[in-house]
């Protein structure tokens, strides 16, 4: 997920959703927050294929991370990626 040799703060909580480090992704995602609030701030947050937190914890089974983005920051289960539902 890195380009030319650098990671962004967005960069690494999509790798805290894909690794399963609740705590590192609420960190980042408070970090990152710009006054949207943190819900609005991860469900912003794709790569370059239009996956986001959500979808990436559910590839790797993530369940904790999939609970705390589905009950409690309510983000949509139905999102698409680039390659559609």
């Amino acid at each position: 997920m890195a380009s030319s040799g650098t990671t962004t703060k967005a960069q690494l909580l999509l790798e805290a959703a894909s690794n399963g480090n609740l705590r590192r992704l609420k960190n980042l995602a408070a970090e990152l927050d710009v006054g949207k609030g943190i819900a609005a701030t991860v469900a912003s947050i794709k790569n370059s294929k239009g996956e986001s937190a959500l979808h990436l914890a559910a590839a790797e089974g993530n369940t904790d991370i999939c609970k705390y983005l589905i009950n409690d920051l309510k983000l949509d289960v139905d999102i698409k990626d680039n390659k559609g539902p």
